[in-house]
């Protein structure tokens, strides 16, 4: 199977960029610009949290925690603008791959080849997606900012990682300069990250910018960027009748159902109906990661982890008529194992166009070969 990157380090590091301005009136256009970009969900909740001197009399340290509305960001920028605030911390979200505009989708797989140690790696893929297993993928990036140490000046300073606008970045470090500390990861993508640093470096030539070495001390092999662009090739049917369809794939292709076997569901092992891949052991973890939303699954599956054909196309139909759950939400709590080849590969489906799409996410060395064998059986890929 080809290997974009290893991403075994499982130590939970995040990674670092310095955004370096050279006086802070800039600040709040840089930041402003960060959230303008495609890639920023708007429909996610800003977090802040931030120090602020007390009154003149106390002379007191006070720290608060918000959370805002993307429309909100103007109280964000009220609260950021405050001269008497030592610090702050912002939360904002990444738009999930599947959901980029075209244009921007791209963009950011065009900078796969820009990723330090993959330069020359093969990107022949027809449609590529990330991994559908798992809720792990990180899409956030947090953004520090200290006021404490503006006034400092940094000599001899050797800029490491990805690098922008070099010459700015040394020059604003001689002198007082602000430093914006913008992180991601575990579980990123690097082209997320090299798209926001190349956006700000082209919009902002005096802005220096350095950072983003992984937690394995470059950019293929930690878990900083272990969210891979290029898991699975997307294989979308046109057919509505779900169960009939995978029925009939199943009588005439060599597909085997898998399950989730082990402490922890890493390892897998062959079944005979349809798993429902990310709700094993849901008791134990999901509901702390996805809060309501694993409860309302819980509540429509009854805790039933294996399905029928049929059984499985009535339980599509019913999480898509949830309105908590988005297109993303709906394909993950889709997704069954199913073995392709060999090679553990995903059934799952999708919601666009107003309709549910019957979808096989395969890896790329076996993509060409399942979607002629699809073919031969009748069934027409989209």
């Amino acid at each position: 199977m080809f290997t974009y990157w290893k991403g075994y380090e499982i130590d939970g590091s995040s990674t670092t960029y310095n955004i370096v301005i050279p006086q802070r009136e800039l600040m709040v256009e840089v930041l402003q610009y960060i959230m303008s970009l495609k890639i920023i969900d708007r429909n996610e909740n800003i977090n802040i949290s931030y120090a602020e001197t007390g009154d003149n009399l106390s002379k007191n340290v006070v720290r608060k925690d918000n959370i805002y509305k993307f429309e909100e960001w103007g109280k964000i920028l009220e609260i950021i603008r405050n001269p008497s605030i030592l610090d702050f911390h912002i939360n904002i979200y990444c738009v999930h791959p599947d959901k980029l505009f075209p244009q921007i989708r791209k963009e950011i797989y065009s900078l796969s080849r820009t990723r330090p140690g993959a330069e020359n790696k093969a990107y022949s893929y027809k449609k590529p997606t990330i991994s559908p297993f798992y809720y792990a993928p990180n899409f956030e990036i947090w953004i520090d900012v200290s006021f404490h140490d503006h006034k400092k000046t940094v000599e001899d300073y050797k800029p490491e990682g990805l690098m922008f606008n070099e010459k700015a970045l040394v020059d604003n470090l001689r002198n007082k300069h602000l430093t914006i500390k913008l992180g991601c990861g575990p579980g990123f993508i690097y082209e997320y990250a090299a798209f926001i640093m190349s956006k700000i470096a082209e919009r902002f030539p005096e802005v220096g910018i350095d950072g983003g070495i992984d937690c394995a001390g470059g950019f293929i092999d930690g878990c900083t960027y272990s969210c891979n662009l290029y898991d699975f090739e997307r294989i979308t049917l046109t057919t509505e009748n779900l169960a009939q369809t995978i029925i009939q794939i199943f009588e005439k292709l060599e597909i085997k159902p898998m399950r989730r076997v082990g402490k922890y569901g890493w390892e897998h092992e062959e079944c005979s109906t349809l798993v429902l891949y990310n709700l094993f052991d849901v008791d134990r973890w999901q509901n702390e990661y996805i809060g309501e939303k694993a409860k309302i699954i819980k509540n429509i599956s009854g805790g039933k982890q294996e399905y029928t054909p049929e059984e499985y196309e009535q339980f599509v139909k019913k999480i898509s008529e949830v309105e908590l759950f988005n297109s993303i939400d709906f394909t993950y709590y889709c997704t069954c194992c199913v073995k392709i080849k060999d090679e553990l590969c995903a059934l799952t489906c999708i919601k666009e166009e107003g309709r549910i799409w019957l979808e096989f996410r395969a890896i790329s060395e076996i993509r060409e070969e399942f979607e002629k064998e699809l073919i031969s059986c009748g069934i027409s890929i989209r």
